[in-house]
């Protein structure tokens, strides 16, 4: 049989690797419960994220109906052969110089009066018209991103008559 050295030295390495797995064990114990709530913490966060894009799709309906009432607002407003003309020429001229009362009356050959009413009829109707005033003077241009969606959809159904009209009338006066 086993000498009791042997048998001592085999208590004392089996004490030791029983130790060792203890030891490893509770290590792993450790990192399971660290994991744990990690994992918890992930979940916490996905449901905050979820919440938060959630809101965020109800925001963007909310957006895209405000925009949509903003469009078929601006499209039953149809703008009288004045209007028109009147957007035509702050659309032309008006991007990088806002225009007075004084100058869009010059271009189109009408009085200043008749300008005021038509560009108060053409805010009551929605249209996104921008007002600066220098020096006391009103000056008026249109909306930068309205002018872009003008441009993509004619938002406005400008006549093409009235636009062509506009650009004869303007070459007659360069050219006489």
């Amino acid at each position: 049989m086993f000498s009791r050295d042997i048998v001592r030295k085999i208590k004392i390495i089996n004490s030791a690797i029983k130790k060792s797995f203890d030891s490893v064990k509770e290590e792993l114990e450790d990192h399971l419960i660290s994991i744990n709530e990690n994992t918890s913490e992930i979940e916490k966060i996905y449901k905050h994220l979820d919440g938060i894009e959630e809101k965020i799709d109800k925001l963007n309906e909310k957006i895209e109906a405000i925009q949509l009432t903003i469009q078929e607002e601006t499209k039953k407003q149809e703008l009288t052969a004045n209007e028109q003309k009147v957007f035509l020429i702050l659309y032309t001229f008006g991007e990088k110089n806002p225009l007075s009362y004084t100058d869009i009356a010059r271009k189109l050959n009408m009085t200043e009066l008749e300008i005021k009413e038509t560009i108060s009829s053409m805010i009551s109707k929605n249209i996104p018209i921008t007002t600066h005033i220098i020096d006391g003077i009103t000056y008026f241009s249109i909306d930068k991103e309205f002018r872009q969606k003008q441009a993509k959809e004619n938002i406005l159904q400008i006549n093409p008559e009235i636009t062509q009209g506009l650009f004869e009338k303007r070459l007659n006066y360069f050219f006489h």
